[in-house]
């Protein structure tokens, strides 16, 4: 509890205020550094020019940040706070690992169908998110011209739970929270 009152006696200490300090002075400087004459930023003049104001971004009201938010899934086509900021870090290699664990120690599948797996990994390592159709496509297709259901031929259940395994990681869709 001393360690709580301390905590909450510092604000330098908290990491909720640490974090949320330093996002508005990056969101604050990149506003600040928009040439007002650009013809994207002239049609978001009226934002621009009030977030060029640091203590604007500390003063925002849950509508501001709704709006903010929705403007931000709008424009990156993410259906989720939580889809837009994995696509951005990426998912935890470990993660992605230990989720596709069952198929890497999998010793009936060949090396090209463990080679799948593991560019599946690289993927959601580097991207985060990715759309099951993304299998049929390069690089994948790369392995196999006729996609994953050619290369698992036989191997339906196998390829299905691959299918599901990448669902899984999907993030969820949290309709007010983002």
């Amino acid at each position: 509890m001393q360690l709580l009152g301390h905590v909450q006696n510092h604000p330098e200490l908290d990491p909720g205020a640490v974090l949320r300090g330093s996002l508005a002075d990056g969101l604050h400087g990149e506003v600040a550094a928009m040439n007002r004459e650009n013809f994207i930023v002239r049609m978001h003049l009226e934002a621009v020019e009030r977030f060029q104001d640091r203590g604007a971004w500390e003063r925002l009201s849950e509508g501001d940040r709704e709006t903010l938010l929705s403007a931000l899934l709008a424009r990156s086509a993410s259906p989720s706070l939580a889809h837009f900021v994995r696509s951005l870090v990426g998912l935890d290699r470990t993660a992605a690992q230990a989720a596709f664990s069952r198929f890497l120690n999998d010793r009936s599948l060949a090396p090209q169908q463990i080679r799948f797996v593991e560019m599946v990994i690289d993927q959601l390592t580097a991207r985060g998110v990715m759309d099951a159709s993304a299998l049929y496509e390069p690089p994948f297709s790369s392995l196999h011209a006729g996609g994953p259901d050619e290369l698992f031929a036989g191997r339906a259940n196998v390829i299905n739970a691959v299918f599901q395994t990448l669902a899984s990681l999907e993030p969820r869709v949290r309709a007010a929270a983002g």
